[in-house]
């Protein structure tokens, strides 16, 4: 992971993911919707996620926060430059209990300008399963628009395209 800075707003703060997020992460990482929509990580302990965040701080080609709300941990913010996608790869997830309360919305549109203004980017993609509606309805609302099916990782994916202004 690249070197990066903290980034807020009044409602919430984005910190570079750390080893003191490894509870944290464990816990985002095991619940149902993750695992479903996202897949299962070998992070069940705190000492696992430890070494899932060493091996995200080792990808020199991307970034990871931790969004903190109300001083609680909340979810995860990414923005990643994989080989198989043409452009950087908006991702987010958040725990249930903080869904419909606009976290992922306010995160996803700090990220996307700093992304803008820190990277010069002037497009982000993101990436679903056709069956996560949440996440395509939150992609949607934030500008993002359809771009095609494609399989990734032997999986079938749906691609969104957002221009960056």
């Amino acid at each position: 992971m690249q070197a990066i800075e903290k980034i807020q707003s009044p409602i919430l703060k984005l910190l570079p993911i750390a080893a003191n997020h490894s509870a944290f992460y464990s816990q985002l990482t095991q619940t149902p919707l993750w695992i479903k929509y996202i897949g299962p990580r070998n992070t069940q302990t705190p000492e696992l996620a430890l070494e899932a965040i060493k091996t995200i701080h080792n990808n020199k080609s991307g970034y990871c926060w931790v969004i903190q709300f109300q001083s609680n941990c909340v979810g995860i913010i990414t923005l990643l430059k994989r080989q198989n996608l043409e452009a950087f790869d908006l991702g987010f997830a958040i725990l249930p209990e903080f869904f419909g309360k606009g976290l992922a919305f306010e995160a996803s549109n700090l990220v996307l300008e700093w992304a803008h203004n820190q990277l010069q980017l002037s497009e982000v993609i993101a990436i679903s399963l056709p069956t996560n509606e949440a996440s395509i309805n939150l992609l949607y609302k934030l500008g993002f628009m359809f771009q095609k099916s494609s399989i990734i990782d032997s999986e079938v994916l749906n691609v969104y395209k957002k221009k960056l202004p």
